[in-house]
């Protein structure tokens, strides 16, 4: 048995618990007087995922987890990735079949359909001049149960092309890469330093969800929510004087240009040129 409540299936329902675990946890951990809401958080987020009975779900569970964990390394993550990707390529070059097979190896709840997603994958790249330019309307052409975008990377290529794929991939880049520049500029804040590490968790719990499962109902507004709030506590980081004496030099332009002062100037000068256009049409 599956719970699935008010959502179109019941992978979406336990991902939704999912990915709001590392919030939740974050709650905990930074302010100690909302620890009750916290833990009744985290307690709704566990039931949520274990009772969908799907791996996908636990993917996004444990993986909110681990990012979590991988605070004490916050000033090494750049060491951390590029090592992943050569382990990733190391694995590519001595593996018999491509390293997207080790989709089809996840399995946490036995049963699961990883050998779909893994072939849904290969033949996404397969068929990619299918798909490159606005996407393609038959999918299922090009397997068994192809129609099925189990994937939200996938899915992205598939309904609007290689330039959405992108675009996609880029605001997840641009979030990570944000709140890595907010977290580094809030290092004398421990607290804001904490929300943007869980903001983080967050984030990444999605990435690992997109995986297994497209959001196809409610539940890409939590998505669409998540980087809201990541763009808020980035901005709010970014715009604090400490943070601003810490952040690169492309971040203080940035910032600077949407101070009330250069708002001000660039007023007068937009009514001024204004008026100037409006005198010569008037000749």
């Amino acid at each position: 048995m599956r719970s699935q409540g008010p959502f179109a299936h019941p992978i979406l329902a336990g991902t939704f618990g999912a990915v709001l675990l590392p919030l939740f946890l974050g709650l905990w951990w930074q302010n100690k007087k909302a620890r009750a809401a916290a833990v009744l958080g985290i307690i709704s987020a566990t039931v949520i995922t274990i009772t969908s009975t799907s791996s996908t779900p636990l993917m996004g569970y444990f993986a909110g987890i681990l990012a979590l964990c991988f605070w004490p390394l916050r000033r090494h993550m750049r060491l951390l990735r590029w090592g992943v990707v050569i382990c990733l390529v190391g694995l590519h070059m001595v593996m018999k079949a491509p390293v997207w097979a080790l989709i089809g190896r996840v399995d946490l709840v036995g049963g699961s359909s990883g050998d779909h997603r893994y072939e849904l994958v290969n033949q996404f790249i397969r068929h990619f001049g299918d798909w490159w330019l606005l996407g393609v309307k038959e999918a299922e052409k090009w397997g068994y149960e192809m129609s099925d975008l189990s994937n939200q990377f996938v899915e992205a290529g598939v309904t609007g092309g290689l330039l959405t794929l992108v675009l996609f991939i880029a605001i997840i880049v641009y979030c990570f890469k944000r709140l890595g520049d907010a977290r580094a500029a809030s290092q004398d804040n421990p607290q804001a330093e904490r929300r943007l590490w869980t903001l983080g968790a967050a984030l990444f719990s999605n990435v690992a969800a997109f995986f297994g499962i497209s959001y196809f109902d409610q539940t890409i507004v939590s998505w669409y929510t998540l980087v809201a709030m990541i763009v808020v506590a980035t901005a709010a980081a970014l715009r604090s004087p400490s943070a601003t004496a810490a952040a690169p030099a492309y971040l203080e332009r940035t910032v600077s240009a949407f101070s009330p002062a250069a708002v001000r100037k660039g007023s007068t000068a937009l009514r001024q040129c204004s008026r100037l256009g409006f005198e010569r049409s008037a000749r």
